[in-house]
């Protein structure tokens, strides 16, 4: 990862607190009664139930949790519950069938009756200050019992029978690694199995890896002379002067003159340059004479970014020593009477993102405090593009400044990884090979079969693939078709010093496990080879679920297993969210013990027992995916760290504060990680707030009454041709309110759309400079039902640079539009398993009676496109047409679960469907029963195919074309998508709307043959599918593709983004809008889909006409009303016949003509005149 995204300077930074997020309680061991182990036990129960879960009158009872413990089923018929230890009969199970190994819930609501969902209630409810329960068998003897009482309840948490966990460190942090750089793939897998020959390669403990850091400096300017280095700025109406005399910088500035104006920059002098090399930390140092003068005088920090003064540290009135803000602030000062000259410093400290200044009358004295600024907070949003210098600022006073020397100190830079490295592979690596194996040997003691789960935790910089015994198990931040020799994805690892942990669950890998020997093997992936730094360790714990004893839970699990026996998770206070200026983060746990200890991280990463320890209340000044666990420090029986407690801030820049959209607008906030490119296996994890608009007003604005979504997500570059633009597409997904890798995808309906964990954020850019092209098209291909993306039109602001969101991380216009996928709100088709092997049957396509799903077959549900080749698995070749896999994913696929693949008997299936709907073609017929209509949706086929060649999508139907079978079904053809390079885009291949294919190579997509895709071509052969064709677009043109329903789409669409658009168009600059502005964008856009449509109609035979008596009758939908006897007739659209004379004979044949090849114009036009004399000229 480079160093200037590890440890970058003049970030911008602000605070916040979080709400409560969870009720928890300590923990209380009780003795549980010892049970039989065929019996059923009350494994949990709550008795302050409020939020937690319904029973089937829509009520919040409290409820007994029922387990079976023996493998089978049972009937609890004749057993009892009760919680008086006098009547232990006081009230039985009716008839309840209990399947083996499972639980049932029995409310204890006191009804004493079944609810509406049939589940069973008792006759009492339970006390939450505590009393005795038991479970009673038909015998009546005690088989379980809470006494003399269970103890005290706390609302929605619940009590019973935690698991045990006995976790085996497999892999400590400091265990023995082997690495190696290769520079050929000779070695293949082989060096990651348990027998390879590690012998010659390098040997260490812990982390592997390098780091080159950079080398202080020290830069001091004696004024001799103002070199090239300097820039002395005086705006436009002052009067100050700057000069070198007898080796000193002289400043003259004349009263009135401020460095920072109302709004402006003022008229006050800097000469200002910048800082070598942009290192994280560095002195500003110099010596200034101002005399008996009381203007001020000090070092300025410039702002190139924004062309003014961001932070001043001055002397002035011959009495403050002065921190100032941009805004003409003082920050801090300190007194020191009638000073002529002075030491000034100011001092950069990336780690906290602050600045401290300085001050010191003579040299050998030592430095005194002013005070300290930190990044982001209300009263300074921080420097984009520093420069420093020193300046001169009066108002009523002048001054006259003389700087003896200015000084810039850089130390050598802080090592972040280094210390970290037990075995350093710089040497070998570094300007060699992004690539490096290593080796990590651990043995297991007993049988592994034992163990339940498997946990890997690392930390690494920048990508890594992990093989367990030869087996490959995890892969992050790489290509999908990665390679020994690939570069990482993109940069990942340390920001602002502090390495981030990752935690991965491999428990599906558990039982590649083996007694004994066993290794797990990295290779370890840079960015680049010239990279100045690769870090990479790992621990592994493997962890068996034992029985336990009584505890309290934080969070219940009726009708599931219970959670094992854990500390409490930490409470939060405050509310999370996006905030302004400073607040503070405050953590407690309910009731402490002295064992109990929080830990937290702000990075996303897992807390450890290594992590940040909470010691009290504490600033939070930048943007934080906050974490916090409990752990127990206790020497015996200690509890498992508690859940996480996660929270959400964003910090926002006080420039946002009142930022209002007539759109919603997404934050996104990835705390210094970059975008991952569209190849990457990867999601980077970011910080997500959306807010949608008020109802009331129409607009969008960051107020937290209308947060529609806050929560953690993950971003991807996205597209093909457009995956390097500026603006970048991205692949959205959210991971809810705690989620940190995309394995936490979590559901949710963003701004009213479809409840999905997938997005898109489209960015229209190049192409598209209307902005609306895919939402137009979309909003017409659902016009006629069939279905295309939803989506929102939305602002966006994305940083991943630094701390703060600010107006600088403004990314224009995007669309958050519907993934296509599976989905009851996108598209619905029923989920196909691995294990469907079923054929359809004749007259397949019943339904169930009981849950209405069609039959289980293996005739869908399918999803599919044509596109350019999928790189993680290729496509597959069906009906002579190159086809990829979307869902299910394909049998080939490298980075699918096996649960996600279609089989490779799925797969012959459905070559054979294709196979025999393109034998149809051969000769086709859309009567035919068993010709192509048996096997498509003839109406889906076209529709589609009319959406775009209406907007004239030269990439249709080649690139991004979607169909898609539900089980039963015939193949449906669509969702439409990707339309940036239609109607008159900048592609340049639509521009005419007067023909079919375009005439600029490579003349885009031939829609009525088979030259640029299969199918089509034959489809057209037939004159019924061209019937339905001309039908389909007639009745469209008299609706929703009249000019009328065009026009009223796009003004629907205009009237939304414009506010917008020229935002976006102020931020992406180099792609200005064509034809006058955005506005010209959108009506010659509208102009060219009327030609275009004249154009569709001219080449169609018009409909036939009702004529009545001899008259034309308007077509109502609703029919026409007739009266007895009348003449009915259906007759072309009549054509206008003009009695001129005829110039041109229209029969067929020959027609003679004269020509002539000028060399000169001598003839001027006379030769194009009636009367002219040809006689000369030859013809034929």
């Amino acid at each position: 990862m480079s160093r200037k995204s590890r440890k970058g300077i003049g970030s911008r930074r602000t605070n916040a607190v979080r709400k409560t997020l969870d009720r928890t309680r300590m923990l209380e061991t009780l003795e549980p009664k010892q049970m039989l182990a065929g019996d059923p036990i009350i494994s949990e129960f709550q008795a302050t139930n409020t939020s937690t879960i319904q029973d089937g009158n829509g009520d919040y009872s409290d409820w007994i949790e029922i387990t079976n413990r023996s493998s089978d089923p049972m009937n609890l018929v004749g057993w009892y519950l009760t919680d008086d230890a006098n009547d232990l009969t006081q009230w039985r199970f009716p008839d309840l069938q209990l399947p083996g190994n499972d639980q049932v819930l029995v409310f204890a609501s006191g009804d004493d009756a079944p609810d509406a969902a049939g589940n069973v209630h008792t006759s009492f409810r339970l006390s939450g200050g505590g009393e005795y329960l038991a479970l009673v068998k038909p015998d009546g003897t005690i088989a379980q019992e809470f006494a003399p009482e269970y103890p005290e309840q706390f609302e929605d948490q619940s009590y019973g029978i935690a698991v045990g966990r006995d976790n085996s460190v497999l892999i400590p942090d400091d265990a023995p690694v082997k690495a190696f750089v290769p520079t050929n793939d000779s070695l293949g897998t082989t060096w990651t199995s348990t027998t390879f020959n590690d012998a010659s390669w390098s040997s260490g403990n812990g982390a592997v890896g390098y780091e080159v850091l950079q080398s202080g400096f020290n830069v001091r300017d004696e004024f001799n002379s103002l070199g090239g280095d300097w820039t002395v700025d005086i705006p436009a109406g002052g009067t100050s002067t700057a000069a070198v005399e007898s080796g000193r910088l002289r400043l003259t500035v004349p009263a009135d003159q401020p460095l920072v104006g109302d709004e402006s920059r003022g008229l006050g002098p800097v000469v200002y340059r910048s800082v070598p090399n942009n290192p994280s930390d560095f002195s500003v140092i110099t010596h200034v004479e101002t005399g008996s003068s009381r203007g001020g005088a000090g070092i300025a920090l410039y702002d190139a970014a924004t062309g003014r003064v961001a932070l001043q540290l001055q002397y002035n009135s011959r009495l403050y020593f002065r921190l100032i803000n941009g805004d003409n602030e003082v920050l801090g000062q300190r007194v020191s009477v009638g000073r002529d000259s002075y030491f000034l410093r100011l001092e950069r400290d990336s780690a906290n993102q602050a600045w401290n200044a300085f001050f010191k009358i003579d040299e050998a004295d030592e430095w005194t405090l002013i005070d300290t600024v930190v990044d982001g907070t209300e009263n300074f949003p921080g420097v984009t593009d520093l420069r420093v210098g020193p300046s001169g600022n009066t108002e009523s006073d002048d001054v006259t400044a003389y700087f003896d020397f200015f000084e810039i100190d850089s130390p050598d830079e802080s090592p972040v990884y280094g210390p970290e490295i037990g075995v350093n592979v710089g040497a070998a690596m570094q300007n060699v090979s992004s690539s490096v194996y290593m080796r990590i040997p651990f043995s297991v003691t007993g049988n592994p079969a034992r163990f339940d789960e498997l946990s890997l935790v690392t930390r690494f910089d920048d990508g890594f693939v992990a093989y367990l015994n030869g087996q490959q198990v995890l892969a992050e931040n790489v290509p999908i078709d990665f390679a020994w020799n690939s570069n990482a994805e993109g940069e990942f690892g340390a920001v602002f010093g502090s390495i981030p942990v990752r935690q991965f669950n491999l428990s599906q890998h558990v039982g590649k496990l083996q007694q004994g020997q066993n290794v797990l093997s990295i290779v370890g992936y840079n960015v680049a080879a010239g990279d100045d730094d690769f870090f990479f360790d790992a621990t592994m714990t493997a962890t068996e679920i034992l029985d336990s004893s009584l505890r309290y839970f934080a969070v219940p699990t009726p009708g599931e297993a219970n959670a094992t026996a854990a500390a409490p998770v930490p409470q939060i206070t405050g509310d999370d969210g996006i905030f302004f200026g400073s607040q503070t983060i405050e953590l407690n746990i309910p009731n402490p013990a002295p064992s109990l200890e929080i830990r937290y991280t702000i990075d996303g990463s897992v807390p450890t027992e290594t992590s940040t320890l909470y010691t009290g209340p504490f600033e939070l000044t930048t943007s934080a995916m906050f974490q916090a666990k409990t752990f127990d420090n206790s020497v015996q029986n200690p509890l498992d760290p508690s859940a996480t407690a996660n929270a959400t801030f964003i910090a926002v820049d006080e420039e946002l504060r009142d930022r209002s959209s007539n759109v919603p607008i997404i934050i996104l906030d990835s705390l210094g990680q970059r975008i991952q490119g569209d190849t990457s296996r990867t999601l980077t994890s970011t910080n997500v707030i959306v807010f949608d608009r008020d109802e009331a007003t129409g607009r969008a604005t960051l107020d937290e009454n209308y947060v529609n979504y806050l929560g953690r997500g993950g971003i991807q570059r996205r597209g093909s041709s457009t995956a390097g633009q500026a603006k970048p597409n991205m692949s959205f997904e959210i991971w809810g309110q705690d989620g940190i890798t995309q394995d936490d995808d979590d559901d949710s309906r963003l701004l009213g759309l479809a409840n999905a964990s997938d997005w898109v954020l489209h960015a229209p850019y190049d192409f598209d400079r209307a902005m609306m092209r895919n939402q137009l098209a979309f909003d017409m291909s659902n016009a006629v039902d069939q279905w295309a993306p939803h989506y929102r039109n939305v602002e966006v602001y994305y940083n991943f640079g630094d701390g703060t969101v600010s107006e600088a991380d403004y990314h224009g216009l995007y669309v958050l539009m519907d993934k296509i996928e599976r989905n009851p709100d996108r598209v619905d088709v029923q989920k196909i398993t691995p294990d469907v092997t079923a054929l359809p049957t004749e007259g397949a396509g019943t339904i169930d009676p009981v849950n209405g799903d069609p039959d289980e077959n293996i005739s869908g549900g399918y999803i599919w496109k044509i596109d350019r080749s999928d790189p993680d698995a290729g496509g597959f070749s069906a009906g002579g047409q190159t086809i990829n896999w979307v869902e299910p994913k394909s049998p080939n696929s490298r980075t699918a679960r096996d649960d996600q693949k279609a089989t490779p008997e799925q797969e012959d299936w459905v070559q054979d469907y294709f196979a025999k709907f393109r034998a149809t073609l051969n000769d086709p017929d859309i009567n035919d029963p068993e010709g192509y209509s048996k096997y498509i949706d003839v109406d889906s086929w076209v529709d589609t195919h009319l959406v775009n060649v209406l907007m004239m999508n030269v990439d249709a139907l080649r690139l991004s074309a979607y169909f898609h079978k539900d089980v039963n079904d015939k193949i449906a053809y669509g969702p439409i998508w990707d339309f940036d390079r239609s109607a008159e885009s900048t592609d340049g291949r639509d521009d005419n709307p007067n023909v079919w294919r375009s005439e600029v190579p490579d003349f885009g997509t031939d829609f009525f043959g088979n030259g640029t895709q299969q199918w089509w071509g034959n489809l057209f052969d037939d004159p019924g599918f061209w019937q339905v064709y001309v039908d389909h677009w007639q009745e469209y043109r008299r609706t929703v593709f009249s000019d009328e329903g065009i026009d009223a789409m796009i003004d629907k669409l205009a009237d939304e983004i414009e506010e917008s658009a020229d935002r976006n168009f102020t931020r992406w600059t180099a792609v200005r809008p064509r034809f006058g502005g955005w506005r010209g964008e959108v009506e010659n856009m509208r102009e060219w889909l009327h030609e275009r449509a004249a154009f569709m109609d001219s080449n169609f035979a018009g409909p036939a006409l009702p004529f009545v008596n001899g008259a034309y009758v308007f077509d109502d939908v609703e029919g026409i009303q007739v009266s007895a006897g009348s003449q009915i007739e259906l007759l072309p659209e009549p054509i206008d016949v003009f009695n001129d004379t005829p110039l041109v004979s229209p029969e067929k044949g020959a027609a003679t003509a004269s020509y002539f090849v000028p060399s000169n114009n001598d003839l001027g036009v006379a030769w194009a005149q009636p009367g002219f004399n040809d006689t000369a000229w030859d013809s034929g």
